[in-house]
């Protein structure tokens, strides 16, 4: 039984990189070996094994045929006498098909490190094209690793793409492949690459921009703001950037894209929110009294505070664009909801509630609320005038 490192952290290994995971392949032995060792099994479609100490997952040496339609029609054998070079040949670039042994001698079949040096992304074998999800993960791996994809590459995607298999992949799988991509270094380059090959306006049509595939797009200037960021500030400056710039008058596609992706509810409705509101929120501390009330109301955000002061939180990424202006506007709204008002009379404490007391009570509290507002806005032009 021999044991090798395998995946993207020889990859990261190789790129100076501090691994994030390790992935193990066992080549020479079989389930029960592993078994009376101690190791775990957790895998279904093929055998997967935590090992008792480190946890880390350890797959037996595996080699695939395709036999059906997606991601998932693939036929896999996995016995003792795989080989690690056929394990590796079923991988998708020749930069994730690099072995690591306990000795540290790195085994590189189909040259994957000098393709590195190159930055490249080459695929390993043919057999890349009869898996639809290595679309997205190439056009992924071009965003985080900032590789150019080779020619011959290239025409394989394409070939995808036409072979009619996209449709196959699940929406949650484009999910994660979306939002990771997001987050890299060089977004632009998933878009770049969907676009490229034809897959952009059929897996994600609401971000057919060629905008989205520019480095200097301005969305990606607001992902360099983030402080701490998490995947729904990245998907709300993406819904605002798009809601922005629509040649479509359709503000409310990329919330269809989100409900088709399968996002929770809450992002989802974050996403509404921003979408459709997100001037009034850049806008909020020139407007007047009425509309900044409206738009507290009708976001429900006196309600639903986090969600809402999520959004605002999403938005700061944004203050480059829009200055003093956007900055007063997320403070005012902030001190609104962290602050709110609230009248005696209350719809828990009547005993003898009408639709009369009900009306008079929502009349009061919108004045106090208005009062609020005007007060706070007041204030906060003070300071403004006292340090001019």
């Amino acid at each position: 039984m021999q044991i090798y490192q395998v995946g993207g952290a020889v990859r990261d290994i190789l790129l100076g990189i501090e691994p994030k995971d390790r992935d193990w392949v066992v080549v020479g032995a079989e389930q029960e070996e592993l078994l009376a060792k101690g190791y775990k099994k957790v895998g279904r479609a093929f055998p997967v094994f935590l090992h008792p100490q480190t946890k880390e997952e350890y797959a037996l040496a595996r080699s695939e045929r395709k036999k059906g339609k997606g991601h998932q029609g693939f036929e896999l054998d996995f016995h003792a006498k795989i080989t690690l070079e056929e394990d590796l040949a079923r991988r998708d670039f020749t930069v994730n098909a690099i072995a690591l042994d306990k000795n540290g001698k790195f085994i590189d079949p189909f040259g994957g490190i000098d393709d590195l040096k190159k930055k490249l992304l080459r695929h390993v074998t043919d057999a890349f094209s009869d898996d639809p999800l290595r679309v997205l993960r190439a056009a992924r791996f071009s965003a985080k690793l900032e590789f150019t994809i080779a020619p011959n590459t290239k025409n394989l995607l394409a070939k995808i793409v036409s072979s009619g298999e996209l449709g196959t992949l699940s929406e949650e799988r484009i999910q994660r492949e979306l939002v990771l991509s997001l987050q890299t270094m060089a977004p632009n380059n998933f878009f770049k690459t969907l676009e490229d090959c034809g897959a952009l306006s059929k897996l994600l049509p609401e971000c057919n921009f060629t905008k989205l595939t520019d480095p200097k797009c301005e969305v990606y200037k607001y992902f360099k703001k983030l402080n701490k960021p998490c995947d729904r500030d990245y998907l709300i400056l993406l819904a605002i950037y798009i809601a922005k710039t629509e040649e479509i008058k359709s503000i409310g596609s990329f919330s269809k894209l989100a409900n088709r992706l399968k996002f929770s509810k809450v992002i989802q409705e974050q996403i509404s929110i921003a979408s459709e509101n997100w001037n009034e929120i850049v806008n909020a501390s020139k407007a007047s009294t009425n509309s900044v009330l409206s738009l507290l109301k009708k976001t429900d955000a006196f309600r639903r505070v986090t969600r809402f002061k999520q959004i605002l939180a999403s938005m700061e990424a944004m203050t480059s664009e829009y200055g003093n202006k956007l900055d007063e506007s997320l403070l005012l709204l902030n001190h609104l909801i962290d602050n709110p008002v609230s009248v005696q009379k209350n719809l828990k404490t009547e005993k003898n509630t009408t639709e009369k007391t009900i009306n008079e009570i929502k009349i009061t509290l919108d004045k106090k609320r208005k009062e609020q507002i005007e007060k706070t806005k007041a204030s906060y032009l003070a300071k403004r005038v006292k340090l001019d």
